[in-house]
This record gives structure tokens, C-alpha cells and sequence, in this order.
């Protein structure tokens, strides 16, 4: 079966100061190279304990390693995890890369070799190798994998957590989510618009009230590179699909939203969260989107009109539209923009052939 990849971008026209030209191992940046699979996880810089901190760094990783490759390997099957080879199964071994520690985090990096095609010799002169901190610069498309599509991606984003060693998993439960909405969601929503007119008055309301319930399944996700900017982490994950994405520029979709024969919609934010979080606000876009492709489906209009005479004539009109479909979509792009000091969203959804049925 042959799989297809390809890529969701994040155009943003924020401007974010750069930190600089700090030197740190390469996998920082970039956990996957070339052949070279390899998977990060962070702890507090400081602990109580001996070696705490390496050995809740190297846990996370070993877990990631385990969970995207689906190997039946309990942690505490572990002996010592300070141990810079972990041998899993007869042809198969867990190395860690010498650790990486800023004033806060602990960095550790995991990762295998079963086969001869890379030799453990390279690959730790790989992780080792020394590169510039990898800054976000969207204006410039630096690095480039924050424009390119060549992959089956998406791209996500944390504010400083709490805990600044929780930031990167906040990345990959943000890429989860929305991967999970995207999947399979149920859709409920219903709108009332009522207008009077007359003599003496003209107006007009509306409300909107709506629910998207997720029914997606988890699926394993490869972080492939990462930058910063100010407080954001910004976190590319590699997903396989059978789908070939085809896409076009903003400029295209944004008025022509469809594809070939596949439905597409466009999702909007425009404000500010309540949470004040990036991340809530580009999840708010793409459950927009999805309720319009549920409109695309079914959708039930109902409306009722009165005339009555009281010194002058009068209308008062009713109308009701209620949707409620089960749908899913592929997510093609975003883009991102401040208009008069607020936060704008667009996010282009095209609905997948093979999933999703009216109920």
C-alpha cells in the first residue's frame, strides 16, 4: 500500500525576538535526521535525588521511543537507565545520547539500532554535533520546515508552561487534540435569527450555540524538529497517512475553499481566548471549520413569520437552523495574522472520502 506525506503550515506574521546563538546538540532541534530516528524528553534541571534528573529525562524518552514503535517493554524491566546502552530484545538496543542541560531543563535522547545500515559509531558522532539554537522566524520561513510541504504533518505550539520541562510534551498533547477533532467529530449545532421590522423599528439578533465532541482515536506521532520563540515552543509531528494532499496558497483557498470533488471550508477566529492561549485559539478555528462541513451535510431550516397591525404595521421573522452530523477533515493550512491588535485565524479544512456519515 503505498503512503502518501505531506504537510500543515503555520503562516504567522508575528514578529519574535531571537535568543540568540546558543550552541546545543543538534537533536535539540532536530530529533529526527535523515535515518537517524532518535526521541527527546525533558526533566528539572534540578533534583533531590541522585541522578533524578537524568533518570526522568531518559524514562520519558525510552517511553516515547517504546510507544512509536509499539514494543511490549515494561520501563521497570529496566535495570539501571543511567546505563548509556539499554538492550530490549536480542537485535535490538536503546542508546542515549550524552544529556543536553540549560539552566532549566534536562534534555536526554533515545534512540535504536536493529539493523547494519547505520552503525552506533556514526550515529554518536551524529548526536554529538553542535548546532545553533533553532529560532522561529516565520517571516523568513526560517527554519525552512516551518513553510515546507513535503511532509504528512502538523505543526503545533506551547506557551511556557509551569513547569518549563512540560512544554515539549504540551506540543505533542496540543498535536494530539487537534489530530483527534480532525479524525472523527460529532457535530450538534443550533441557530436562531430573529428580525422585526416597521414603522418605528428595524432589528435584528441571532445565537449560536454549539458542541463538537471528539471521536478520534490516539495515534503515535514523531516529533521532527522544534523552535522557540519568546515564550512559544513551536513543534513539527510526523504522522504516516494513506491520503496524497494536494494544496494550494492562501490567497486560492481562502475564496475557493473546495478541491477536486472534496468538500472544503474555512474556519475562523478572530479575538482573544479567554485562556489567552495560541494553541485554544487555533483549536477554536478548526472546530469552526468543522461545524460549517457539518452544514455541508445536514442541516434542518425552520422559519416562522408574523405580520400584526399596532399603530403602523409590523414583521416579526423566526429562523431556525439545527445541524447534527458526524464528519472528518483533513487539515490543509493555516493562516495567522493580528488585525487591530487582535489574534486572526484561518484554517482550511478539506472532509476526508472514507470517514464521517450523517446520523
Amino acid at each position: 500500500m503505498k503512503k502518501y506525506y505531506s504537510t500543515v503550515i503555520i503562516a504567522l506574521s508575528i514578529s519574535f525576538s531571537a535568543f540568540g546563538y546558543e550552541q546545543v546538540p543538534c537533536w535539540v532541534n532536530n530529533p529526527v535526521i535523515n535515518n537517524q530516528i532518535g526521541f527527546i524528553g525533558t526533566a528539572n534541571a534540578i533534583s533531590i535525588k541522585k541522578n533524578g534528573s537524568l533518570i526522568a529525562s531518559r524514562k520519558r524518552s525510552l517511553l516515547k521511543l517504546i510507544e512509536y514503535y509499539q514494543y511490549d517493554f515494561a520501563i521497570n524491566e529496566v535495570k539501571d537507565i543511567t546505563d548509556d546502552v539499554i538492550k530490549l530484545s536480542d537485535n535490538v538496543r536503546v542508546y542515549f545520547a550524552p544529556s543536553y542541560i540549560d539552566s532549566q531543563i534536562m534534555y536526554s535522547y533515545a534512540y535504536l539500532i536493529k539493523d547494519g545500515i547505520i552503525t552506533a559509531d556514526n550515529i554518536k558522532i551524529d548526536t554529538n554535533k553542535q548546532c545553533n539554537i533553532s529560532t522561529c522566524d516565520f517571516d523568513k520561513c526560517e527554519p525552512a520546515w516551518l513553510c515546507e510541504n513535503n511532509n504528512n504533518s502538523i505543526n503545533s505550539v506551547s506557551q511556557i508552561t509551569s513547569n518549563p520541562a512540560h512544554q515539549l510534551q504540551k506540543t505533542h498533547d496540543n498535536a494530539q487534540q487537534l489530530i483527534k477533532y480532525l479524525n472523527k467529530s460529532h457535530v450538534d449545532e443550533t441557530s436562531y435569527k430573529v428580525k422585526s421590522t416597521g414603522d418605528n423599528q428595524n432589528w435584528q439578533a441571532s445565537k449560536r450555540r454549539s458542541n463538537v465532541d471528539s471521536l478520534g482515536t490516539h495515534i503515535s506521532l514523531l516529533n521532527t524538529h522544534s523552535c522557540s520563540a519568546d515564550n512559544y515552543l513551536f513543534a513539527r509531528y510526523s504522522f504516516i497517512s494513506e491520503v496524497e494532499k494536494t494544496t494550494k496558497p492562501y490567497s486560492v483557498w481562502i475564496k475557493e475553499s473546495n478541491l477536486g470533488d472534496r468538500n472544503g471550508v474555512v474556519g475562523i477566529f478572530n479575538g482573544i481566548m479567554a485562556d489567552g492561549r495560541f494553541s485554544s485559539a487555533i483549536k477554536f478555528a478548526i472546530k469552526d471549520g468543522l461545524i460549517e462541513l457539518a452544514k455541508t451535510k445536514e442541516i434542518n431550516i425552520s422559519n416562522d413569520y408574523k405580520v400584526t397591525f399596532k399603530k403602523g404595521w409590523y414583521s416579526l421573522s423566526k429562523t431556525t437552523e439545527i445541524t447534527s452530523a458526524t464528519v472528518s477533515a483533513t487539515l490543509m493550512d493555516l493562516n495567522v495574522t493580528y488585525n487591530d491588535s487582535q489574534l486572526v485565524i484561518y484554517a482550511w479544512l478539506l472532509e476526508n472520502k472514507t470517514k464521517g456519515n450523517t446520523l
